[in-house]
């Protein structure tokens, strides 16, 4: 799985806490839901917004494939990434907006409140 080279949408099949799918089947180690990997015709795809890393299609696509992702924290780590759950993103939002990184935290608005 290349996550780095792939277009994807990833689709959730159960409710973060709830570690068995449809089937009743155990999702992962971490009790995540099980996700599919969905890959993309790139050639149909634009880069929106290269710090989000929003990529847009303007048309109807169908994904050329799907791959069952099991155990996400073993996939992440494998991609060379890692997953912190927070219990608030305020902190964190805070922290890049006085810093010198370009990102975006453009779902904050359904973030919970700050903190006071």
């Amino acid at each position: 799985m290349n996550f780095a080279k792939t277009v994807a949408a990833m689709q959730s099949t159960s409710r973060l806490g709830d570690s068995s799918d449809s089937s009743g089947e155990l999702s992962s180690a971490a009790g995540l839901p099980t996700l599919y990997l969905y890959q993309m015709p790139l050639s149909k795809f634009s880069l929106r917004d290269a710090c989000a890393g929003y990529w847009t299609c303007d048309e109807n696509v169908a994904p050329e494939g799907v791959e069952r992702v099991d155990d996400l924290e073993r996939a992440l780590e494998k991609a060379g990434a890692s997953l912190r759950i927070l219990p608030n993103l305020w902190q964190l939002h805070d922290a890049a907006a006085s810093s010198t990184l370009s990102f975006s935290m453009i779902r904050m608005r359904n973030a919970a409140p700050a903190p006071v």
